[in-house]
C-alpha cells in the first residue's frame, strides 16, 4: 500500500478559494434576488394603481347611470300624477289610462300589441277618446 501525504497548505488554499467562490456566488444571488423583488414590488404597485383607477372610473360611470335612470323614473312617476281639473271636476290621468286599457282589452286586443297611444280628453263631453297604433279608436267615460 502506498501512502500519500496531503499537504495541509494546499488543502487550506483550496478551501479558501472555494469559500471565496461560494461567497461571491451568494453575493451575486442576493443581488439578483433583490433586483427581482424590486421589480415585482414595482409591478404590484403599478397594477394596484391601474386597478384603483379602473375601479374609480367604473364607480363614476355606474353612479352616472344610476342618476340618469333615477331621473327617468322620477319623470315617469311625475307623469303618473297628472290631474285634469275642469268645471269643478277632477280627473286623474292614470285612471283614464286604466279605463282605456280595459276598453282596449274588452275589444279583444292584447295589451302588448299597444305600441302607441294618443289620448284626447274632452271634459265637456265627459269622455276621453283614444287612438291606438294610429288605427284603433275608442271612447271611455270620464
Amino acid at each position: 500500500m502506498v501512502k500519500k501525504t496531503v499537504n495541509t497548505e494546499t488543502v487550506k488554499e483550496t478551501a479558501k478559494k472555494t469559500a471565496e467562490v461560494v461567497k461571491q456566488a451568494a453575493k451575486e444571488t442576493t443581488t439578483v434576488a433583490k433586483k427581482a423583488a424590486k421589480e415585482t414590488a414595482d409591478s404590484v404597485k403599478k397594477t394596484a394603481k391601474e386597478t384603483s383607477t379602473a375601479t374609480k372610473k367604473a364607480v363614476k360611470e355606474t353612479t352616472a347611470a344610476v342618476k340618469k335612470t333615477a331621473k327617468k323614473e322620477y319623470t315617469k312617476l311625475a307623469l303618473k300624477e297628472t290631474y285634469i281639473q275642469v268645471a269643478g271636476n277632477e280627473y286623474k290621468e292614470t285612471e283614464i289610462l286604466k279605463k282605456v286599457e280595459e276598453s282596449f282589452l274588452a275589444a279583444g286586443h292584447k295589451i302588448t300589441s299597444m305600441k302607441s297611444l294618443q289620448l284626447y280628453v274632452k271634459p265637456e263631453d265627459g269622455a276621453a277618446y283614444y287612438v291606438v297604433n294610429g288605427e284603433i279608436t275608442g271612447r271611455v267615460d270620464l
